[in-house]
C-alpha cells in the first residue's frame, strides 16, 4: 500500500484526521509555491499604498469628495511630473454599478447615488489621459453593519511614483491622511510600500480578511503594522494609554507624534529604508490593536508581513501539495474583550 493510499484510508477512518497534530518534514510555504509556478512573472515593484477607515457615512462623505480629489490632485502635482486629472467615477449595489468618465454629470450621479446611502463599493480614478497610470481610490461599505467603518484605499495602478519619487510620495500620502483626518472622520490609517492593491491591506491579504471584518472593528483594531501608522482613542486605551505607549514606542526606535485628537507612530526614516527589523518593532508595539487572527495560508507575491513565531507557513506531512487548511495554525493574538 502506498503512502497516498494509506493516508486516504486513515482520512476515511478517523473524521478529526485533518486536525490531529503531526510531526511534519516540512513546511508549506504559499508564497514560494505561487513565484515558483511556470510562467509566472516576476513579482511586480512595490508602490505607496494607503488603507485607511472613515466614521462618515455615505451621505457625509458626499459633501467631502470635492476634498478627496482635490487632495489626491495636490499630492500628486506636489510629487510627479505626470499631467493627472480625474478621469472616471464608479459605484455599484449589490453587483450592479455605474462607471462614468468624469463630468459635472458624473460628479452629480455620483453625489445622489452616496446620499441615497445604498452604494456598497465607490471609487474615483486620477490618471494620465491614455489611464496607463492611475491613482485609485476605493471605499467599501458594510451593508449589514450600518455603524461600521467605511474601508478606504488609495492605490497606484501602473507606475505612478519613479522610484527615486517613492519618499517623497509616501511623506505626501500621509500628509494627505492627516489632512483627511477631521474632514473624513478617520479612525485608522497605514501608509506602507508593498504590492497589494486595493481594498486589502497587507495584513487583509496576509490573514485572508477584508472589511466585513475589519470595519466593524476599527475603533480599536487596526489594519495591520506599517511605515507610517494612525492611531485614534480607542487604539491608545487598549495600548495602555499615550505616554505608556510612547515609551514602548521610544524604547523599539520609533516616533510616535501628535497628529490632532489622533496619535502618529511611525518609523523615523524614509519609507525606503524602512527594514525588516523596524517593521517587526512596529509590529511588536502595535500587538495589542491588531485583529485576532490565525494565519492560514497566503498564496501571492511576497509583502512586508513579519510571520507569526512558529506559524509562517502551515506544517504538512510530506507528499502533501497544499497544508490542511481545517488544522490549527498556530496562536492568536489578545483576545477580543
Amino acid at each position: 500500500m502506498d503512502p497516498d493510499e494509506m493516508r486516504a484510508r486513515e482520512r476515511a477512518a478517523d473524521p478529526l484526521y485533518d486536525q490531529r497534530a503531526e510531526m511534519p518534514s516540512h513546511e508549506f510555504d504559499g508564497v514560494h509555491r505561487f513565484v515558483g509556478e511556470p510562467r509566472r512573472s516576476p513579482a511586480p515593484r512595490p508602490s505607496v499604498l494607503a488603507y485607511f477607515d472613515s466614521l462618515l457615512t455615505l451621505a457625509a462623505f458626499a459633501d467631502r469628495i470635492d476634498e478627496v480629489i482635490a487632495g489626491m490632485a495636490a499630492a500628486v502635482a506636489d510629487t510627479s511630473t505626470l499631467p493627472v486629472t480625474i478621469r472616471q467615477v464608479a459605484w455599484s449595489t449589490a453587483g450592479s454599478g455605474e462607471q462614468r468618465d468624469w463630468s459635472p454629470a458624473a460628479r452629480e450621479a455620483l453625489l445622489a447615488a452616496l446620499r441615497s446611502g445604498r452604494p456598497d463599493v465607490f471609487t474615483v480614478n486620477l490618471g494620465t489621459r491614455d489611464d496607463e497610470k492611475r491613482w485609485h481610490f476605493e471605499a467599501w461599505r458594510e451593508p449589514f453593519q450600518p455603524a461600521a467603518a467605511l474601508s478606504l484605499s488609495l492605490s497606484p495602478v501602473g507606475e505612478l511614483w519613479e522610484p527615486d519619487e517613492t519618499d517623497d510620495a509616501a511623506e505626501r500620502v500621509a500628509e494627505l491622511l492627516l489632512a483627511w483626518q477631521q474632514p473624513l472622520d478617520l479612525c485608522t490609517g497605514g501608509v506602507t510600500y508593498d504590492r497589494t492593491g486595493p481594498h486589502l491591506s497587507p495584513w487583509d491579504a496576509w490573514y485572508t480578511m477584508d472589511h466585513r471584518t475589519s470595519a466593524t472593528l476599527t475603533r480599536q483594531r487596526v489594519r495591520g503594522y506599517y511605515w507610517w501608522n494612525l492611531l485614534t482613542g480607542g487604539h491608545l486605551a487598549r495600548l495602555g494609554g499615550r505616554e505608556a505607549f510612547r515609551a514602548r514606542a521610544a524604547a523599539q526606535g520609533l516616533a510616535v507624534l501628535p497628529a490632532g485628537p489622533a496619535t502618529v507612530l511611525r518609523f523615523p526614516g524614509p519609507i525606503t529604508a524602512f527594514a525588516d527589523d523596524r517593521l517587526a518593532a512596529v509590529k511588536e508595539v502595535l500587538t495589542p490593536v491588531l485583529i485576532p487572527r490565525r494565519y492560514t495560508v497566503y498564496s501571492g507575491y511576497p509583502l512586508r508581513m513579519i510571520p507569526d513565531p512558529g506559524t509562517a507557513f502551515r506544517q504538512v506531512p510530506p507528499g502533501d501539495p497544499y497544508p490542511r487548511l481545517t488544522a490549527g495554525g498556530g496562536p492568536l493574538p489578545a483576545p477580543e474583550d
